[in-house]
């Protein structure tokens, strides 16, 4: 067991500092974890890779998790920037039900997902958005990351169009479950997009496995384009503003420059007569001699 984790350690660290791009070491260091280690083979060895007959706290797998997030998750979360990068460090930590992850933790999940709301944009890939808005029995994102999640699930409503999105309505899709978690609103504005890629009878069924009437659809469209109609009227009536203020401040600003003008010619003059000025008493000759 020892030699198996020590190759481990040698084939991982080798991965990190290798000049592989950053996606290309999470995924390939994940499938490393996946292949070599078996938690519940190392919880029956303690630290010192002694076989035990009752796993404790202290057993091989919590000691190699912990190395694990402290010397490879911790450093790659560091570096990564982009979306895809962060879901897939995500799926390091995130507890699941049909395999467990090895570094399973529901801190770095919070944290991952919080990231993932920051950094998601409108090049985020559907297949990338709605599979870390899964939800497992033993972390429901929905419910433990509702602010997430409702980011998260706008931008997917966003960045398909009508064909695309349309793939993920199928009922037979693993992915409809997820959508059925939706924000409301959300998801009404989703079937909006995608209700005219379907056959009536599709449709229909569409909406009675979400409980949704037609005619709340066509409410809410209605309702989001009053709402966007007055927030445009607003932004003219803000901008106005702004360009009065502009245009005053322009005004201030000539006036100061050509009151600077007329204090340098007053003082010029002051000083080729040789009168003192608030600066003190000044003369042309004096700074000629320095010259």
């Amino acid at each position: 067991m020892k030699q198996r984790i020590e190759q481990f350690w040698t084939e991982a660290e080798s991965l990190l500092n290798s000049d592989k791009k950053l996606i290309d070491k999470i995924s390939e260091i994940e499938n490393l974890i996946r292949e070599r280690l078996e938690r519940f083979e190392l919880i029956n060895y303690d630290a010192e890779f002694n076989l035990v007959k009752e796993s404790g706290i202290e057993n091989l797998a919590n000691q190699q998790k912990e190395k694990i997030i402290k010397n490879i998750w911790n450093p790659l979360f560091n570096e990564a920037s982009t979306f895809q990068e962060y879901s897939y460090l995500l799926n390091w930590v995130i507890p699941v039900n049909k395999w467990y992850s090895f570094c399973g933790d529901y801190e770095l999940t919070d944290k991952t997902y919080d990231v993932l709301a920051e950094v998601i944009d409108k090049n985020a890939s559907l297949d990338d958005i709605i599979f870390i808005l899964r939800s497992e029995e033993s972390y429901n994102v929905s419910e433990k990351k509702p602010e997430a999640f409702k980011i998260l699930a706008e931008y997917f409503m966003k960045n398909g169009d009508a064909d695309e999105l349309s793939g993920y309505l199928d009922p037979d899709d693993q992915h409809f479950e997820t959508i059925r978690y939706f924000p409301y609103q959300i998801l009404l504005q989703l079937l909006n997009k995608v209700k005219n890629a379907f056959e009536e009878t599709d449709w229909q069924r569409i909406l009675d496995l979400l409980e949704i009437d037609a005619e709340d659809i066509e409410d809410s469209i209605k309702n989001l384009e009053k709402k966007q109609g007055r927030t445009q009227e607003e932004l003219k009536v803000a901008q106005k503003r702004v360009d009065k203020i502009n245009k005053e401040l322009q005004k201030i600003g000539d006036e100061i420059v050509l009151a600077e003008g007329e204090q340098t010619i007053y003082f010029t003059l002051k000083l080729e007569r040789g009168e003192k000025t608030k600066l003190g008493a000044i003369k042309i000759s004096k700074e000629k001699d320095r010259n």
